[in-house]
């Protein structure tokens, strides 16, 4: 009989997508959130991204070719959340050049066995919604901008990650693997997107030192040796959690309860004296006996 192949199941992921050259959330059309568009829904990761000052942020990516943007990864960490964060680029309804962005936001479970793969399938999600959603944006279509408006562009901003692919840019499970070991990492990402609030970073301690002059940065994951490298004291190791007391299959011995033997003891001297009394008899029959024998 063939064995049943086990399939894995993920948690479902929300997406967010902002972009420029529509009003949807911002009384103007620079950069701003169009999914979700009513404010109450976005989680605490995505609403930091409510309190960023874009100009600044995005300027430097403008010049990156398509390639180089596809290839940033940013993944933020809170205590029940990660969200992976994905640019693309694409064009304004001008051709001027401009740029998308996708988050992809999971409720973790830290200890869950899976998280690396969970993670992967999350950046992936987040960059290839990024990469289509672009083409889609791309010249700042009506319709679109009509769909946005009236909150019909996505049926729903939840996505499952089962079937999703892994990304496999980067070895996530050895990342979260890192990652669990520290206390106060809020992030980690490629150089490029530190300033969304990642403090550890992809690199070597040279290019970490130098991001650091500018951001606030706390460590980098050494590729080569697969694991995070602290660059101040806001990196601390987590307290190994004490060992489960061992639990013993083996039954606990069994003890009878207290009795009183004396109707035992008595028991047996009543059967003794009986056995005395019957010896007494014995002989005296056998004296008896002995006594006529020499009568005749």
């Amino acid at each position: 009989m063939e064995a049943r192949k086990t399939v894995q199941t993920y948690p479902k992921a929300d997406i967010q997508l902002w972009g420029k050259g529509y009003r949807i959330t911002a009384d103007s059309e620079e950069f701003q959130r169009y999914v979700p568009k009513d404010s109450t829904q976005p989680k605490n990761l995505e609403k930091k991204l409510q309190t960023f000052l874009w100009g600044s942020l995005l300027e430097p990516l403008y010049s990156l070719r398509e390639k180089e943007i596809a290839d940033q990864r940013c993944v933020l960490f809170d205590a029940s959340d990660l969200m992976s964060v994905s640019f693309a680029k694409t064009e304004d309804r001008h051709r001027r050049p401009s740029l998308l962005l996708t988050t992809c936001t999971v409720g973790i479970d830290w200890r869950n066995p899976l998280l690396g793969s969970i993670t992967a399938r999350a950046v992936a999600l987040s960059s290839r919604l990024a990469t289509t959603y672009a083409e889609t944006l791309r010249g700042n279509p009506e319709l679109v901008g009509k769909q946005l408006r009236d909150n019909s562009f996505l049926a729903s901003r939840s996505f499952d990650l089962t079937e999703e692919n892994p990304d496999q840019a980067i070895e996530w499970a050895h990342v979260i693997s890192a990652v669990r070991k520290w206390s106060g990492i809020t992030g980690i990402s490629t150089p490029r997107l530190v300033a969304l609030g990642a403090n550890v970073v992809f690199g070597t301690q040279y290019e970490a030192e130098r991001i650091k002059q500018q951001l606030a940065l706390d460590g980098f994951f050494d590729v080569r040796h697969r694991e995070i490298k602290t660059l101040s004291d806001r990196l601390n190791p987590w307290e190994p959690e004490p060992e489960p007391p061992v639990e013993s299959s083996a039954a606990p011995p069994t003890y009878p309860p207290s009795a009183d033997f004396r109707w035992i003891a008595e028991g047996l001297q009543q059967v003794a004296n009986s056995v005395d009394r019957l010896a007494d008899v014995a002989t005296e029959i056998l004296d008896r006996l002995t006594r006529e024998k020499h009568r005749r």
